[in-house]
């Protein structure tokens, strides 16, 4: 998989997530939210490079990484407030879109 790959199918299952927050339960939600994405797979993919999973990814590099905004996000779900969870997982969308990846030639 490349980092492009990567890129696409997490923002598959953030789109995934953001649909669900009608109509899932909060536990579900929960374990969503915190779930490996495949730009986790990926990082894992990298190989031991000295450095953790979370340390060689992408999104991590340029954004400061997903943990402590799925912890925000946890906490909104656990409070329902539905409003602030949808606009951090719009947000989380955006800067995936957002994200360099190296191109098709350097894309290991």
């Amino acid at each position: 998989m490349t980092w492009n790959e990567a890129r696409e199918g997490t923002i598959r299952q953030w789109q995934a997530i953001r649909a669900l927050v009608d109509s899932a339960d909060t536990v579900e939600l929960l374990t969503e939210v915190n779930a490996v994405c495949d730009l986790c797979e990926k990082s894992d993919a990298v190989g031991d490079t000295g450095i953790g999973r979370c340390e060689r990814c992408l999104f991590y590099q340029q954004f400061g990484g997903c943990q402590e905004v799925s912890a925000r996000m946890s906490l909104g779900i656990v409070e329902k407030d539905w409003q602030r969870v949808r606009a951090l997982i719009d947000d989380m969308i955006a800067k995936l879109h957002a994200m360099a990846v190296p191109s098709a030639r350097n894309a290991a």
